[in-house]
């Protein structure tokens, strides 16, 4: 059986034909936003860390995308894949988590709103989950064609080209797969919400840096991005990029909990 190294590792990649790469800035990079109560309209505490989670710009024809049960097992797979050293109920809890229907990825549209969930076996004869067209801040993305405004980045087009994504992955596709940084909602003791934003996994345990959520989209194989998110990298430029800087909160994570609420 072949080990995986999943440690984010330097790959001094030069750009491919037809294509650049580029990183999508973090919200305080950018030069749009003041602070980040100005990037979110709220405020978190100061260790808690950024939450990056971009939407790509919208046109007409723009729909959450389903991911049918193939998909579902590739990305469970990938996150198997990148997370040596988890035991399965460690990797179903990290399922659990990105695949919920508060989040960014599926939001409304996840195993807990009545979508079909194939890895639990949840709602399988309902309609699949759907994933949000996003992208991430610090992730590594692949400008196929670049705009005076707006560029295009490339996407697994899951209506289109399912068999080219199915045989995918973040290893040997550096581009097409985004370091993933999520957040969980949690309750303190009397009542009120607040919003904890932690790195999947946490890296001192399990030697690995971050899982990856595929970049995808319906009927297309770009997403759209306005050029102030974009800074275009160099070819001896470590890619993917790192989403988090600095971030001080990774050792108060826990794996298996579960956001709620």
């Amino acid at each position: 059986m072949i080990t995986i190294d999943a440690t984010l590792t330097p790959y001094n990649r030069p750009s491919p034909a037809g294509g650049r790469y580029a990183q999508l800035k973090h919200w305080c990079q950018t030069g749009l936003f003041k602070d980040y109560k100005d990037f979110r309209k709220f405020t978190y505490g100061d260790e808690i860390g950024l939450p990056n989670v971009w939407k790509a710009i919208g046109e007409a024809k723009d729909i959450k995308v389903p991911i049918i049960e193939v998909v579902q097992r590739h990305i469970k797979d990938i996150i198997r894949r990148s997370t040596v050293g988890l035991t399965d109920s460690e990797h179903m809890a990290i399922w659990r988590n990105v695949m919920k229907g508060n989040i960014a990825f599926a939001n409304g549209t996840g195993w807990d709103n009545g979508n079909a969930d194939f890895i639990q076996g949840t709602n399988t004869s309902h309609e699949p989950i759907r994933l949000e067209q996003i992208l991430i801040g610090g992730g590594t993305y692949l400008v196929t064609e670049a705009g005076p405004k707006i560029s295009k980045v490339f996407a697994w087009d899951l209506k289109n080209n399912l068999d080219a994504f199915l045989k995918s992955d973040p290893w040997n596709n550096i581009y097409g797969w985004q370091p993933c940084v999520i957040s969980r909602t949690q309750h303190d003791s009397t009542g009120r919400r607040y919003e904890e934003i932690t790195p999947f996994p946490r890296t001192e345990k399990i030697g690995a840096n971050y899982i990856y959520m595929p970049t995808i989209s319906w009927g297309k194989n770009y997403l759209l991005v306005d050029n102030t998110s974009l800074r275009y990298m160099t070819d001896s430029e470590v890619k993917p990029g790192i989403p988090l800087l600095n971030w001080s909160g990774t050792k108060k994570r826990s794996i298996t909990k579960e956001r709620i609420g």
